[in-house]
């Protein structure tokens, strides 16, 4: 009779245990979605990673990192469930007679997991009950907005555009960075002229969707900024954030979070001074001048001339 006891409470010291596990994770999980969800998205060398240093500088605002939660974690995931469904169809067919046990997961089933799974690590930031906003940058995000909607479909969108010449410019300046500073031996570095196709094209599809993502999701939810318009006017563009988000937005904080992320302030240099080996490389407008010629305008206006004009780079 003790020996049953004993296991007993054995058994119901693991089950408070797995209890306890499961009550943490609800409340990390709650922690995230009981606050302002919000995506930064953009072509990259746009200006997406400063957007977000300049958010994250707001007591009230938290985001840092690239989660890459469609592209790599949520479309794995549905792979994955994916493959186990059709196994569950295969042994319900072949040994329960067309009767399983189990039914296969629903897409509510599996928008929950992908939700819970990108809630968990949203929740390793810092967090404190200051935080009004839990931010993402991840620049391919903007490809995927449609499952954003249907998972976040409260979230709120921040696209900011850069001048696509500017934007291969910088996009080829960094591939080259990356290639010399990691010394990746097997990887051959193309050509600017070469490589312009490409990154014209990769650059035009972003913006693209951006403007598909501006006409299926209200103002309200949904903000497009120019990096030229934040580097020339940064107080009001920083503002008019704030105000997006629903946070504080006193001209003395958006100075202070202006400040703080300038590119003088995380460089210690003048904009202008090329460093070929920094991510933030010379943080200025109009550096394609330097590197296009003819050919090359002629060459990007093939794939990316009409969203020039859309955008309002004429």
């Amino acid at each position: 009779m003790i020996a049953i006891l004993v296991k007993l409470r054995e058994q119901k010291n693991n089950i408070d245990m797995q209890l306890d596990i499961f009550a943490q994770q609800y409340n990390r999980i709650h922690q995230v979605l009981s606050r302002q969800i919000f995506f930064i998205v953009g072509a990259q060398k746009s200006g997406t990673t400063w957007l977000q240093r300049i958010l994250d500088a707001h007591p009230q605002i938290v985001c840092s990192g690239e989660g890459h939660f469609i592209d790599d974690l949520s479309l794995n995931m549905s792979s994955l469930i994916q493959k186990y469904n059709q196994k569950l169809l295969l042994v319900a067919d072949r040994v329960y007679e067309g009767n399983p046990y189990y039914l296969p997961f629903t897409q509510n089933e599996f928008d929950f997991l992908s939700v819970a799974a990108m809630a968990i690590m949203l929740s390793k930031r810092s967090i404190s009950e200051e935080t009004l906003c839990i931010g993402d940058k991840t620049p391919v995000n903007i490809l995927h907005v449609d499952s954003f909607i249907r998972l976040f479909p409260e979230a709120k969108y921040i696209h900011i555009v850069r001048d696509g010449r500017d934007v291969v410019v910088s996009h080829y300046k960094h591939i080259e960075r990356v290639v010399k500073t990691k010394n990746l031996k097997d990887y051959k570095l193309s050509s600017f002229k070469e490589s312009l196709p490409e990154l014209s094209k990769k650059w035009s599809l972003f913006v693209e969707k951006g403007a598909e993502a501006a006409k299926k999701l209200p103002s309200k939810q949904f903000q497009l900024i120019r990096y030229e318009d934040l580097k020339q006017q940064p107080d009001n563009h920083i503002q008019r954030l704030f105000q997006f988000l629903g946070v504080n937005d006193s001209l003395e904080l958006v100075k202070s979070c202006q400040e703080k992320t300038s590119f003088e302030s995380l460089t210690k240099r003048k904009a202008g001074e090329e460093k070929m080996d920094s991510f933030l490389r010379k943080g200025i407008v109009g550096d394609w001048q330097n590197h296009f010629d003819a050919e090359s305008l002629q060459i990007f206006e093939q794939y990316g001339g009409k969203w020039l004009n859309y955008y309002g780079y004429r």
